[in-house]
């Protein structure tokens, strides 16, 4: 895996990193902007996959080799990549490009997260409510993604820029909705220590019913949500999909 970035990008050649960042930031402004309605959002993003696929890593300034493992990341991510995204994700979170606390190391980890939390639930997305199967094959994958976002989060300091940790809590909520609906459709009363062992990678629960663990994790949604100031265009979209 560490040999990766080395294998993709062997025999490239130089483009317009100026191009790259604005055709990747006009992608990430339509999406907020509500001009692109459905994830994976394929043709803006995987324009830029390509064109950083094909980029000479080599040339680049340091802050530009940053930049560009980020956009990368995230563009696959958001195109529907998400094993790619995971994988690139790892390579450059292994490598020395990413400053401590940066936008582009805690996007990157952020994503790294965001990817597995995805592929899991597109894979419990089709096999239904079966409790057994959960605890044995999901449990601890949930726990897993819901570690990552908690790594992200401790990856942020005094440098870290106010957007990209709001943007952390607006993924934070997100993330803790969509596991409350999969909990909620677990069956019967033997499903609390299943909601029990889940809900703990992201608060510690004990001695509480599955409705109250389901209450906890509502309440946890909502404390990263009225982290971001009420005006925010995070908040539109939360409030977009029923989150006030």
């Amino acid at each position: 895996m560490a040999a990766l970035g080395a294998l993709l990008f062997s025999g490239c050649v130089a483009v317009d990193f100026d191009g790259i960042r604005r055709d990747f930031e006009a992608a990430v402004a339509a999406e907020f902007s509500g001009q692109l309605k459905a994830a994976p959002f394929t043709d803006p993003y995987r324009a830029v996959v390509s064109a950083i696929s094909d980029t000479d890593f080599s040339r680049l300034e340091p802050e530009e080799l940053s930049e560009a493992w980020m956009m990368w990341v995230v563009s696959l991510w958001r195109s529907g990549n998400l094993q790619q995204a995971q994988m690139v994700a790892q390579d450059a979170l292994r490598g020395s490009w990413l400053a401590p606390g940066s936008r582009e190391r805690v996007l990157t980890r952020l994503v790294e997260a965001l990817s597995h939390d995805e592929l899991i639930r597109e894979a419990w997305g089709v096999r239904g409510s079966d409790l057994a199967l959960f605890v044995e094959r999901y449990q601890s994958q949930f726990g897993a993604a819901a570690n990552g976002i908690q790594t992200t989060i401790s990856e942020m300091d005094s440098t870290t820029p106010a957007d990209v940790r709001h943007y952390v809590a607006y993924q934070r909520w997100r993330v803790i909705q969509n596991w409350r609906q999969v909990l909620s459709g677990l069956p019967g009363e033997d499903s609390i220590a299943a909601h029990e062992e889940s809900a703990k990678a992201f608060v510690p629960i004990q001695g509480l019913s599955d409705s109250q663990i389901l209450e906890v994790l509502r309440n946890e949604a909502e404390t990263s949500r009225d982290s971001i100031p009420s005006d925010h265009p995070l908040r539109e979209l939360i409030r977009a999909d029923g989150g006030g």
